[in-house]
């Protein structure tokens, strides 16, 4: 369990460096684009450069993706293994099973609710 963790916390750094590095590297690409390189920017050096840009946008843009579908998957593991946990401690201290709704115990104490019309 501990290495699993340890190897998602490894996973998950390096992925967010690397959306880190690339979305840099398109704003630099940008801010060079358009003010020191716009005069030698003719023909297909333009179109080279605006596509690499372009394409290193979409590579940020899939490791930020990835980086959610990463952080869901752990979220839903970390929450299976609470609710486990939790169900695992109500059973020893209530003695009942999952399925047994808590109100559907008679005389343990549970409260009917009262109408509007009579709360009054």
């Amino acid at each position: 369990m501990l290495l699993r963790n340890m190897r998602w916390q490894v996973t998950e750094r390096r992925l967010r460096r690397t959306s880190v590095f690339l979305v840099l590297l398109c704003l630099a690409m940008l801010v060079t684009g358009l003010t020191v390189l716009e005069p030698h920017l003719d023909g297909y050096v333009f179109l080279a450069w605006w596509f690499l840009c372009f394409v290193l946008t979409l590579a940020a843009a899939l490791a930020a993706l990835v980086d959610i579908l990463v952080l869901r998957n752990i979220g839903r593991a970390l929450d299976g293994e609470f609710r486990s946990g939790v169900h695992s401690k109500k059973r020893r201290t209530d003695g009942r099973d999952d399925k047994t709704p808590p109100d559907s115990r008679a005389g343990q104490g549970g409260s009917t609710p009262r109408p509007r019309d009579q709360a009054r």
